[in-house]
């Protein structure tokens, strides 16, 4: 990851919740210091509430989301709930993706046709 990133020299880096590959991509925008926007989608300690035998593992699960997380110049959230969640957790510069679809700017008139 860090080479193809260096390679291609972008603006910003998007993990989507850096829990495995996107560990890759946060420690190579971390070194090659690029802004890193992370975004929490899946609710992975949540998860390990219905399987008992994997229950121990949450407070580890919540220390490596806080690792991955807590370099982001940004972290991003479905909602206010799971915002108050990771705020509690320690998680900083948290904001709630917008619900919806912008249909001003991002609507079927802008399809480029080839």
């Amino acid at each position: 990851m860090y080479h193809e990133l260096k390679k291609f020299q972008p603006d910003v880096v998007h993990a989507v919740n850096p829990i495995l590959l996107a560990t890759s991509a946060v420690k190579a925008a971390q070194k090659l210091d690029i802004p890193l926007v992370s975004s929490y989608h899946t609710h992975l300690p949540k998860y390990l509430d219905f399987y008992k035998a994997y229950k121990p593992a949450k407070p580890l699960l919540w220390w490596y989301i806080k690792r991955n997380h807590k370099n982001a110049d940004l972290n991003l959230v479905t909602s206010q709930a799971i915002r108050e969640e990771l705020d509690a957790q320690g998680i900083e510069r948290l904001d709630v993706i917008p619900r919806g679809v912008d249909v001003d700017h991002r609507h079927p008139r802008f399809v480029m046709i080839r």
